[in-house]
């Protein structure tokens, strides 16, 4: 798995999705510089939804990524792709 037809940037959208995961477990949580974002119920129930697409996107892509790097087959990718859209990813 060599990956580096886009640069890897399928990395950085994983990135992503597991830094605002930890920033929704530390929403009542004060930071080295006092501040505590304290974001309502609502507001971390829709940062949750975005942080769910945000790993779906990170593992697509991370997929389209090793498609075009000929990491794996077209079969392989499409297996990979309709495994993450039902929610079934083996990590």
């Amino acid at each position: 798995m060599s990956g580096g037809h886009f640069e890897l940037i399928c990395y950085k959208f994983s990135q992503f999705a597991d830094d605002l995961e930890c920033e929704i477990l530390n929403n009542e949580v004060e930071n080295d510089f006092n501040y505590c974002p304290n974001f309502s119920d609502a507001t971390i129930s829709k940062i949750k939804e975005v942080q769910v697409l945000a790993r779906k996107l990170a593992d697509l892509s991370k997929e389209v990524e090793w498609l075009y790097s000929s990491d794996i087959s077209e079969e392989n990718f499409m297996d990979r792709v309709n495994k993450i859209e039902s929610g079934l990813v083996d990590k």
